[in-house]
């Protein structure tokens, strides 16, 4: 899935901040902007690890142009990340609500999470 996230561009006092608007709550930051890319992907894996863990869905993404409009980012950086959470729900359902795994897949859902890692 792809998903658009917003950047709050760092410097030598501040770190780089992503925000994953789609996912309430998921965050991340780095002193590096390659650092907080790859904080990114962890902290979207674990969060929907997290919410999979707790019977929820992983909702569907909005466009980058709908996040954009948002005014609590207005000057933050923007962008969009590739992951593949599809691979580790198991025979999920999509519904219009978003991506529900199968309730039989969640006592092993450890074993279906790989570390993504960005080449």
């Amino acid at each position: 899935m792809k998903f658009a996230i917003a950047i709050e561009l760092g410097d030598q006092h501040q770190a780089f901040g992503v925000v994953i608007p789609d996912l309430p709550g998921c965050y991340s930051a780095g002193d590096t902007w390659d650092e907080a890319l790859q904080n990114t992907y962890e902290a979207v894996e674990l969060w929907c690890r997290t919410t999979l863990e707790d019977q929820g869905h992983i909702p569907h993404p909005r466009s980058l142009a709908e996040h954009q409009k948002n005014p609590a980012l207005s000057d933050w950086s923007w962008d969009t990340i590739d992951v593949p959470v599809e691979r580790y729900l198991g025979s999920a359902r999509m519904t219009t609500g978003g991506l529900y795994p199968d309730p039989k897949n969640m006592p092993n859902i450890d074993g279906l999470v790989p570390r993504y890692k960005q080449a």
